[in-house]
């Protein structure tokens, strides 16, 4: 069920679904406004790969996040050797850093 269809009571009214107008169609971020909950610690997991560890991140630390925790799991892990890969862990930590100064 979507949150919009839950009575503030449910969801405690400190959420609220994002009107269309609030969304850049381009990237679907939310633009133009103010965090309306302060959570300073985000942990995203779940499909987080390299081609969009850029955005998921950026995502949370526009929204406020003074830590973010992506979990990138096997995005980042040859499947023939199960190991992961030096590089990519690499080349993420350098576009953390990047986003960390930003």
């Amino acid at each position: 069920m979507h949150s919009s269809s839950l009575p503030a009571a449910t969801w405690g009214g400190r959420l609220r679904p994002l009107a269309p107008s609030e969304l850049t169609p381009a990237t679907g971020r939310v633009h133009n406004r103010q965090p309306c909950v302060s959570i300073s610690i985000f942990e995203p997991t779940g499909g987080i790969a390299p081609d969009n560890f850029e955005q998921v991140v950026g995502t949370c630390l526009e929204a406020g996040a003074t830590h973010v925790v992506p979990h990138v799991y096997t995005s980042i892990v040859d499947p023939s050797t199960g190991e992961t890969i030096p590089d990519e862990v690499a080349a993420l930590a350098a576009v953390a850093a990047r986003l960390a100064t930003s």
